[in-house]
C-alpha cells in the first residue's frame, strides 16, 4: 500500500530540511528595533518605512508585528489586557514561526505536485 500523500512525519522532516539554509523571515524585534530606530528620527512608522528600514521581509508578516507592536505599547483605555508584554511578545513569535512553518510546507507540497 502507498503512503498516504500527507504524511505529516514525512512533511516535518523534510521542512525542516529546507528551512536549514535560508532565514526565517523578520522577527517580531527586527520590526520593534525598525519602528524605534524611525520613532528617534522623527519618521512615520509605517508598514513602507519599516520594510525600507529593514530592506527584507513581507509586507504580511511585517504588518502583523506592527499590529501586535501597537496593540502591546497604547492598550485600549477601558480595557486592561491580562496578558503581560513578555507573554504577548512570546506569543508573536511562536504564531510567527508557526505561519512561517506552514508556509513551507504549503510551498512544499505545491512543488511537488507541480512536479507530478
Amino acid at each position: 500500500m502507498k503512503n498516504p500523500p500527507f504524511d505529516l512525519d514525512q512533511q516535518q522532516g523534510s521542512a525542516s530540511k529546507r528551512r536549514s539554509g535560508r532565514r526565517d523571515g523578520v522577527s517580531f524585534e527586527d520590526v520593534k528595533r525598525a519602528a524605534e530606530k524611525l520613532k528617534q528620527e522623527d519618521l512615520s512608522v509605517s508598514l513602507r518605512s519599516v520594510r525600507a528600514e529593514l530592506g527584507t521581509g513581507s509586507l504580511s508578516t511585517i504588518q502583523r508585528h506592527l499590529h501586535a507592536l501597537r496593540m502591546m505599547s497604547s492598550p485600549q483605555p477601558d480595557a486592561q489586557s491580562p496578558l503581560s508584554a513578555q507573554v504577548l511578545r512570546a506569543l508573536a513569535t511562536e504564531f510567527d514561526r508557526a505561519a512561517t512553518e506552514r508556509t513551507a510546507r504549503i510551498n512544499a507540497d505545491l512543488k511537488d505536485a507541480q512536479a507530478s
